[in-house]
């Protein structure tokens, strides 16, 4: 997450509050801002302000002391800001597993973005290299399956696993998909089809040529 997010939340919040914050608010909240883990809030009057100031004070403090910033957080009386607090110190710290799990758990309604930024985190290292690809389609359903019902969590799962694959260096060859399932392998082809007006350039080979027709077939092409 980071400024940019909790900037929107903080734009929402004050177009549906109907008021705007006094200019000296909004000088001190910038001035915070600007000192990260050193920020000051407790001048700013202003309820959105301030809670968006704790929260983002807390986040960069993650980053240096994480028991701080967790103390920080909890000191927080405004629920929404208190979740966006720990949904910080899990984006900044880069957090997955299970120090993920424990930090999402009390992000309240950031809970499913704060365990999809997590998972999203631990499939990237999953798939540095090709041959964990089984490993994180089974750890991306797991985690979708926490939010959707088994159908829906698995299509989550196979579109985020896709997404990574085609960032992986062309062209496409068997070892760009390392283990993943043909499934995967027709599925991550067809994607590229539909973005590429059906060129086949960036296809080795050495690619299974019933793969590629099943491929070609699921982008209409």
């Amino acid at each position: 997450m980071g400024a940019e997010y909790s900037s929107a939340v903080l734009l929402l919040l004050l177009a549906c509050g109907g008021h705007r914050p006094e200019d000296r608010d909004r000088e001190l909240h910038a001035r915070a801002l600007a000192a990260g883990k050193d920020a000051e809030c407790s001048g700013i009057q202003d309820t959105a302000l301030r809670g968006d100031c704790e929260s983002w004070r807390a986040g960069q403090l993650a980053l240096w002391d994480s028991a701080a910033a967790e103390s920080a957080c909890d000191e927080i009386s405004a629920a929404l800001w208190r979740e966006e607090c720990w949904f910080l110190l899990s984006d900044n710290t880069e957090a997955i597993g299970e120090r993920a799990e424990r930090l999402c758990g009390h992000t309240g309604r950031f809970q499913t973005q704060c365990r999809s930024h997590a998972i999203g985190r631990e499939a990237v290292r999953w798939l540095s290299t090709p041959g964990q690809e089984d490993q994180a389609m089974a750890g991306l359903e797991a985690h979708f399956l926490k939010s959707y019902p088994p159908e829906r969590a698995y299509h989550e799962a196979q579109r985020a696993l896709t997404s990574e694959l085609l960032r992986r260096p062309r062209p496409f060859t068997p070892a760009t998909f390392g283990y993943a399932s043909d499934e995967i392998v027709v599925f991550t082809l067809a994607e590229h089809l539909r973005f590429s007006d059906c060129s086949r350039k960036q296809f080795a080979s050495t690619l299974d040529p019933e793969l590629v027709a099943r491929a070609v077939a699921d982008a209409g092409c």
